[in-house]
Parts: C-alpha cells; sequence; structure tokens
C-alpha cells in the first residue's frame, strides 16, 4: 500500500519556534507527523511519498528514508506547486500500478484503509474521498453525497452542519488523464470542485476520528486526543489494527 502524504505547510497560527514546519508540530511530546506515520504504519502503508517545501531539511533529517520499515522518499518543492501539482509530482514518482493514498501531513484521519480501498474498488471512480459529519462545516470543504456519490464540492462549508470532506483520498494512478492542468494547481479548488460533476467521486462515509491542527484550538485539542487514539487499546477496540 502506498501513501503520498501532503506536508509542506508553513503553521503560521501555531506556537512553533523558528519556523518549523506545521507537520513536526509537537504534540505529546513526538512531531505530529510521528503520530500520523505511526498510523500509516498500523494500517499496512509500506511505502510513502511525503512532499515537502518550507523548512523539508527538518523533516528529512529527522525521519531518513525509512520509518520503522516503511520506505520514505522525498519531492522536494523549491517552489511551491500547489496541493494538485505535489500530488500529480508524487503519482510520477511512485508510478503506481494499484490506487494510492493522498493525505495531508496535518491531519489525523483514522478509518480502516483496506475497507476504503475495498469500496474504492467497488465504486470503480478514479477518486473516493472521505466524508465526516460535523456539526460545523464553517473551516472545511462541504460535500453534498447522495447515495454514496459526491455531487457537488463547495470550497467553504459556511455555518451548520452537514458532511465535510476530511482531505483524505484514494486515487487511482489514471486520476489526471485527459485533463488539462498547470503545472501548479490546488487539488481541490482547481481540479475537484469544477470536475466533480464528471468525476462523479465516491463517498467513504466511515471515518473513526478526525482532527485538523492548523488551528491553536484543534492544535491544543490534540495534544490529549491524538496520544489517547493511538493507544493500542483503542486502536483494537475500534478495529483499526491491519498489520
Amino acid at each position: 500500500m502506498q501513501a503520498i502524504i501532503l506536508a509542506g505547510g508553513f503553521g503560521t497560527r501555531l506556537p512553533l519556534d523558528g519556523g518549523m514546519p506545521k507537520p513536526m508540530a509537537p504534540v505529546a511530546g513526538r512531531p505530529f507527523l510521528h503520530w500520523l506515520l505511526d498510523f500509516l504504519l498500523s494500517q499496512g502503508v509500506t511505502e510513502a511519498v511525503l512532499c515537502l517545501h518550507h523548512r523539508h531539511e527538518i523533516i528529512r533529517e529527522y525521519f531518513g528514508e525509512t520509518f520503522d520499515g516503511m520506505r520514505l522518499r522525498y519531492y522536494i518543492e523549491e517552489q511551491a506547486r500547489g496541493t494538485g501539482g505535489a500530488i500529480a509530482a508524487a503519482l510520477a514518482q511512485l508510478a503506481p500500478r494499484e490506487p494510492v493514498l493522498a493525505l495531508n501531513g496535518d491531519s489525523l484521519v483514522q478509518l480502516d484503509y483496506r475497507a476504503m480501498l475495498a469500496a474504492h474498488a467497488r465504486a470503480g471512480r478514479r477518486i473516493t474521498m472521505a466524508a465526516h459529519r460535523v456539526e460545523d462545516c464553517g473551516r472545511a470543504s462541504k460535500l453534498t453525497v447522495h447515495n454514496g456519490e459526491v455531487l457537488r464540492f463547495e470550497l467553504l462549508g459556511g455555518a451548520g452542519g452537514g458532511i465535510i470532506s476530511a482531505g483524505f483520498y484514494v486515487l487511482s494512478p489514471d486520476v489526471f488523464d485527459g485533463f488539462t492542468l498547470p503545472d501548479v494547481f490546488s487539488f481541490e479548488r482547481d481540479f475537484l470542485s469544477p470536475h466533480v460533476p464528471s468525476l462523479l467521486p465516491a463517498a467513504y462515509e466511515a471515518v473513526e476520528y478526525f482532527i485538523d491542527i492548523g488551528t491553536p484550538e484543534d492544535y491544543a485539542r490534540a495534544q490529549t486526543e491524538v496520544p489517547q487514539r493511538m493507544s493500542a487499546p483503542y486502536l483494537v477496540r475500534e478495529g483499526l489494527l491491519n498489520p
């Protein structure tokens, strides 16, 4: 199982020293990215490409070429190419024959990866999106879902509850085939949002837990929640250990 991790964020809203990249923000004494890679391992991911930009050397020096047996590759953006450009470059580096996972390095989305991959295969779509029901869609992209299909993708969800994109995707290797895209583009704004009617991504709504450390409030919450939800008893109880 292969994964692409978007880990080039600045973390300007967080209390980080020395311009540390956001995925390296300390959570309970360990970088957030360390917790995230631990979860990828628990789900059977064997290889990951980390797409880096801001202070990329910090991440590469910390993790090296392997993480407890998981092979790590790096795509270094000297100039930011946007999330879409980074995913396209990482796909070219992996040259996958099977669907790959794409996720953000500043979010933890706990779900059964193999179950989501199986759902992707059944749906027969280029994209399957992790969809999460929340009470406030204000900070996230809101989805309109019907019969397991994403019919609409709104970049700003607005006030009120609904279903949001958790920023976690299964992508088929041909996801960008047939589309004319620039070298620099946003995966959500420039690709997903305008092309949802033709792509009709599948929605996977079995998210067990989701947190994004992008705000001081959620970062503070992560200090206790992430270690609790990464404990072995919790993962076993929720059926989230898939070595």
